[in-house]
């Protein structure tokens, strides 16, 4: 499965999303890579493997170098990763950080509230659940001043939540180089499947559509 990519804008400045494939929201019609996406969340193999598998050989075309660090998006009920049980996302992190040789640090991400979930919102209604409620962990100590970021999430939707993650970020390391990896990218339109089995390595995702 060969690495996508597009950019967004926030804060005035273009950032680098990589993705593997298209998502399409369950009530849009059957998508066979979507459901597969939706097993790796919860963690069902053979999907889970696969998809972390997939993310490692597509993230090679990029570098990471040592001093990357990778941070997920957190959960609408999540105050700070780590306080239950291990997510899909962290394992990804974890699998990234051991492949590349830098380092995975999911509580570096702090939330003021829980939040409602996003898949219940419109765009406006996200801006407006989101705004402000991300800061830094600023006691935790990094391999240098400016660190490159890699951000990771399983789908990116509209960027609403990349983009309030990416605000405090930029404001405490305006010179860090900061990229997005996820998953998925949301789309309108199914790409054509024929069974119900995980993606492999080297198959083609569907033609990219405009945010």
């Amino acid at each position: 499965m060969p690495l996508q990519t597009t950019s967004f804008t926030c804060l005035y400045s273009s950032f680098r999303h990589y993705y593997l494939c298209h998502y399409l929201p369950l009530s849009a019609g059957k998508d066979i890579i979507s459901r597969s996406l939706l097993k790796f969340k919860r963690r069902i193999q053979p999907h889970f493997n696969t998809w972390i598998e997939c993310s490692l050989e597509a993230l090679n075309e990029i570098s990471l170098t040592p001093d990357t660090i990778i941070l997920r998006a957190l959960h609408h009920n999540e105050m700070v990763a780590g306080t239950k049980f291990p997510t899909a996302l962290d394992f990804l992190g974890h699998a990234l950080a051991g492949h590349f040789g830098c380092r995975y640090l999911p509580s570096f991400l702090r939330k003021s509230r829980p939040a409602r979930p996003c898949k219940e919102l419109s765009r406006g209604q996200r801006k407006t659940e989101l705004r402000g409620i991300y800061s830094l962990d600023t006691a935790a100590p990094l391999p240098s001043p400016n660190p490159p970021f890699l951000l990771i999430d399983d789908i990116l939707t509209t960027g609403t939540t990349m983009r309030m993650i990416i605000q405090p970020l930029r404001r405490a390391f305006p010179l860090s180089p900061i990229r997005i990896f996820t998953l998925a990218r949301a789309n309108d339109e199914p790409p054509p499947t024929t069974e119900d089995s995980p993606p492999t390595a080297g198959a083609p995702p569907s033609s990219p559509q405009k945010f």
